[in-house]
């Protein structure tokens, strides 16, 4: 009997399993430990547990001796304490490594916390605004060099290598670098309509690369659930024909309500989860566009990006312009888990847009143009650039100022247009930008000349 006990064992096809568990486990926890609070590796480890339990048990339990059974029981004993202990501990740990993390974000100094570094370069774009699609006549060698400059002047150092150090500066090997981008047109088929470009991301991951970040570490995400909003083809051919491990992750990939820590009261609506990537993630880079959303609602930037964070995002539209610090994109921003992981703002204007879909009425307002028209996400012509591209970045770390210098470009342009003959500019509000700043999470100015926004513009 004993002997067949310890002989069922060994031959169990649950070893399989248990050896595995242990392989899963050691691949996924080993490289970053704190993935050892993730759902999926707390169970893998209860199992590797209780299956190490058995093991032991079923070998003592086949020993006569009264001492030894009272090993069996001891340890057992040990594994119940061990089992209830681990999560206790564990959750300790990462607790206290968080808040110091999290500490390093908005601590950097003052001037740097309310600086907008705007970088233009006349040769980064090509595009004809007719032929092909916008996103085929980026120069990447020039983004590259506006992104180096971009975050060398906001840090204040003498290379780019140093810059990415100090916005990283809590940054620990086997960290996951978030980099949250806007993929505004992603719903539908039209490849000419505006996303954040996938070239501005490729120079953020050679950015982090040249700091020692892996490319399976970075993580470039577009959670936005709905609509079926999913990468286009060109981001994986761009992207990933540099950069072939870093990983893509849109809303397929998205999950929900994993994590207590990621729920968000709203007193207006029912509350909602942010996309559990967000916890995942240790650090976290937004790439927000210069684009006009709607009338009523003002800048698509870094704030109203943040509706792509959460579950049932579409029906918090009815609360978007709200003024008060509890506007819905503002209190998703102010969640631990993003504005404690935010380490650098970089606002794509190289084509922005000043009109658009939503300004064709039931949104506060039409636009009139006489070429082009609203009825797309197309990027058009800008009067204040020469008739042309903006051709610019912004670089900062305060969500509200720098959303506040795209609405100052946004409402230029916007004035230019209104004076062309026959055309006639809805009202561009800004509700986002004034909760923000009653908030307290940021800086809102206008201008230029601006007082409380540190604003630098760099010409290549």
């Amino acid at each position: 009997m004993k002997i067949d006990l310890r002989e069922r064992l060994v031959k169990s096809k649950s070893n399989l399993l248990f050896a595995f568990s242990m392989f899963w486990f050691a691949v996924r926890v080993i490289p970053k430990p704190s993935r050892i609070m993730y759902p999926c590796q707390r169970t893998t480890l209860t199992l590797i547990f209780v299956r190490v339990g058995i093991g032991i048990s079923a070998v003592c339990i086949t020993l006569t001796e009264f001492a030894q059974k009272r090993v069996v029981k001891a340890l057992i004993i040990l594994l119940l304490v061990a089992e209830i202990a681990f999560p206790v501990i564990v959750v300790g740990y990462y607790s206290v490594r968080y808040s110091i993390i999290s500490q390093g974000r908005i601590v950097y100094n003052v001037d740097l916390s309310h600086e907008v570094v705007r970088v233009h370069s006349a040769d980064v774009t090509s595009w004809d605004f007719n032929t092909g699609y916008y996103w085929e006549y980026v120069d990447q060698s020039v983004v590259d060099l506006m992104v180096e400059e971009g975050v060398k002047e906001l840090t204040s150092q003498s290379t780019s290598e140093f810059a990415w150090r100090f916005i990283l500066s809590n940054y620990s090997q086997g960290d996951i670098v978030g980099i949250k981008i806007n993929g505004n047109d992603f719903w539908n088929t039209r490849l000419g309509e505006i996303n954040t470009l996938p070239h501005v991301i490729n120079s953020v991951v050679k950015g982090l690369k040249s700091i020692g970040v892996s490319e399976s570490d970075i993580w470039v995400i577009e959670p936005t659930a709905g609509s079926n909003r999913q990468f286009y083809q060109y981001y994986y051919d761009i992207i990933n024909g540099l950069y072939p491990e870093v990983q893509l992750l849109d809303n397929d990939d998205t999950t929900f309500g994993s994590y207590s820590e990621l729920r968000v009261s709203f007193p207006y609506t029912n509350d909602r989860y942010i996309t559990d990537q967000m916890y995942e993630i240790d650090h976290l880079i937004l790439i927000p566009v210069m684009k006009a959303i709607w009338p009523n609602c003002g800048v698509t930037g870094a704030i109203k990006m943040m509706q792509g964070n959460i579950q049932n995002q579409a029906g918090l539209h009815n609360y978007l312009t709200r003024t008060s610090a509890d506007n819905p994109n503002v209190l998703i921003y102010q969640n631990p888990h993003i504005i404690g992981k935010v380490r650098l703002i970089i606002g794509d204007g190289l084509f922005g847009a000043w009109t658009g879909i939503h300004f064709g009425g039931g949104y506060g307002g039409t636009d009139v143009l006489v070429s082009p028209n609203h009825r797309d996400d197309v990027p058009n012509r800008w009067l204040t650039f020469g008739n042309g591209a903006p051709n610019v970045l912004f670089f900062g770390v305060d969500p509200v100022a720098i959303d506040s210098v795209m609405y100052d470009h946004l409402i230029r342009e916007r004035n230019a247009q209104e004076q062309v003959p026959g055309q006639s500019m809805a009202v561009f509000h800004e509700p986002q930008l004034i909760a923000g700043a009653a908030a307290g999470i940021g800086v809102r100015d206008h201008g230029p000349p601006y007082t409380g926004i540190n604003y630098i513009e760099v010409d290549l």
